[in-house]
């Protein structure tokens, strides 16, 4: 397995050490592989997401349509949790929606 060096500031690493002391992970490098993982799965959901919003702008929509597909984009931040959201205005795709 290949390996890396990363650098993280004193308050990282007492997190690190910190979600090891609790026994959530077996070690710091096994914390960051699973830091890694969620980050991963993020980015394919915000993927999903733009690519479903570009498809809803390519249709004509009504107005209802548009409010359901706005309210059903701000739920997948509540279903993931607070950190595991994103912030439709990050994409720049709110207002088309």
């Amino acid at each position: 397995m290949p390996q890396i060096a990363v650098r993280l500031d004193e308050a990282e690493v007492a997190a690190l050490d910190t979600m090891v002391s609790s026994g959530r992970y077996h070690s710091r490098a096994e914390a960051v592989r699973a830091a890694l993982h969620t980050q991963r799965r993020l980015e394919e959901d915000r993927m999903i997401a733009e690519a479903y919003a570009r498809g809803y702008c390519q249709q004509p929509r009504t107005s209802d349509e548009r409010a359901l597909s706005f309210t059903a984009a701000n739920l997948v931040p509540t279903i993931l949790g607070e950190d595991g959201g994103y912030d439709l205005a990050d994409l720049g795709l709110a207002e088309t929606l």
